[in-house]
């Protein structure tokens, strides 16, 4: 077994963003507005706590500042990809993003 030493080494490193983020006091103005409310309405889909899509939505652009404007185009290349491999199998099932679950 590794001493703790080098086990603390080997974990990834965090700023002080992530740390701040992770206990909520990041505030809104370190974030592009227009990208903050786009992922508050995207997170929304997920969840009917818009604190908590707010929060969701930070995070994700600590890590990368324009996700919400490339999300679409990652969505889109998702669906093709899960076509373009289901046609070759010839199986009819419905895309995940079309199931209804309750």
């Amino acid at each position: 077994m590794p001493a703790y030493g080098a086990r603390l080494a080997r974990r990834p490193k965090r700023s002080v963003c992530h740390v701040r983020l992770k206990h909520g006091d990041l505030p809104d103005s370190l974030f592009d507005s227009k990208q903050l409310a786009a992922g508050v309405n995207v997170e929304l889909e997920h969840t009917d706590d818009k604190s908590l899509a707010k929060q969701i939505a930070k995070s994700h652009l600590v890590e990368s500042g324009d996700y919400y404007k490339y999300l679409p185009k990652f969505e889109k290349q998702l669906r093709t990809n899960w076509l373009v491999r289901h046609a070759k199998q010839k199986l009819a099932l419905k895309p995940p993003w079309k199931l209804k679950i309750y």
